[in-house]
């Protein structure tokens, strides 16, 4: 049984571990007048996460009978469904889109299908559009297969296993890399942390960094820098805390100055800040938790109680609502934004909009 979120489901419904309550009462976020948006596309089934690049936004999207992965230009125009999915396989299983990744000219996502059990798998297209590939089999990441499970950083995908050998890759590989130019896994980190224990915290986009923090052989709580280009033997270690972090799971982010991530401390949860070349860290703010923690480096984004999307600066302070109307799943992967605008769900009626909301 895998540790991400403390309870998350995945059908639009977002349970979290109740807060424990501190010291002080905490602050209430600042009821500010919330960011306006404006739809820039209408009348959707469940949307379950966003994506954008330079032209397109990309989402996964799901009906009563079809999962799909679609594009549309950023300024509107044609959708297209660069993949569909009926709803129910051959076996009897449920069938779901869940979380994108992309690179230069791919998109990733993951696939979840449900009986008894959940299985996760990680497939891909090309921008373009063209032939849907499988990128993991089901089974072999720890699970469930969000943010903390797998990353996309320059050319790689980056997973964390439960069952390396069914990549013929050695028992002890905690974490592999999939290079997307070859079409092959190989190891990236192996034993330093506990079986299913290592977990990806932040991906620094294109410069080929990810983060991860885990739970090493000796119980203590670990944080450290992988670079999937150089590859195994590229692990530098950046913090060590003693004891089990509750809260080790859980995604976290970077803006390549400062991690940003949730640790459980007297009870409850704290979001700090740290130096990506080490050092003490900072508390943020105690008031509120939830997932979905992003950066642009002037603000870091997060949820609460799957509807209210949050942001403080990065140096810490009061939180402000951004908006209280979201879809809370659609950020379980992280808030969606550019460099002027976040990219938003909301469920409008029986339908879900994306919305466009300028940052300022």
């Amino acid at each position: 049984m895998s540790r991400l979120f403390p309870a998350a489901l995945l059908g639009g419904l977002l349970m979290f571990l109740p807060l424990a309550a501190p010291a002080a009462r905490p602050e209430a976020p600042v009821q500010a007048q919330e960011l306006a948006g404006r739809p820039i596309v209408r009348g959707l089934g469940q949307v379950n996460h966003v994506l954008v690049d330079d032209e397109f936004i990309y989402w996964t999207e799901m009906s009563r009978t079809r999962a799909k992965v679609r594009r549309m230009p950023l300024e509107g125009g044609r959708i297209v469904d660069l993949a569909t999915e009926r709803t129910r396989d051959s076996r009897g299983l449920q069938i779901s889109f869940i979380h994108l990744q992309q690179t230069a000219d791919h998109i990733y996502w993951t696939r979840r299908s449900i009986g008894f059990f959940d299985h996760w798998s990680i497939l891909s297209v090309p921008k373009e559009g063209g032939q849907v590939r499988a990128v993991l089999k089901e089974d072999i990441s720890i699970e469930p297969m969000l943010a903390s499970a797998w990353r996309a950083s320059g050319r790689f995908i980056i997973a964390s296993l439960q069952d390396p050998d069914e990549l013929d890759l050695p028992e002890n590989t905690r974490i592999a890399a999939y290079d997307t130019h070859t079409g092959t896994w190989a190891p990236l980190l192996q034993s330093r942390f506990k079986q299913q224990s290592a977990y990806l915290l932040a991906a620094n986009g294109d410069n080929d960094v990810i983060y991860v923090r885990g739970i090493n052989q000796s119980g203590d709580t670990e944080t450290g820098r992988l670079t999937p280009s150089q590859g195994l033997g590229s692990y530098e270690l950046i913090a060590t805390e003693g004891g089990e972090d509750g809260d080790v799971a859980v995604p976290g982010a970077t803006d390549g100055t400062n991690l940003y991530f949730w640790t459980r401390q007297d009870g409850g949860h704290v979001l700090v800040s740290r130096p990506v070349t080490g050092g003490a860290t900072t508390r943020l703010q105690s008031s509120t938790f939830g997932p979905g923690l992003t950066t642009d480096g002037t603000h870091v984004y997060w949820t609460q109680r799957g509807r209210t999307l949050l942001r403080a600066p990065v140096s810490g302070g009061r939180p402000e609502t951004v908006r209280s109307d979201i879809f809370g799943t659609s950020v379980l992967g992280g808030v969606t934004m550019d460099g002027s605008n976040l990219y938003l769900v909301r469920r409008a009626g029986g339908s879900y909009q994306i919305l466009r909301v300028a940052k300022n």
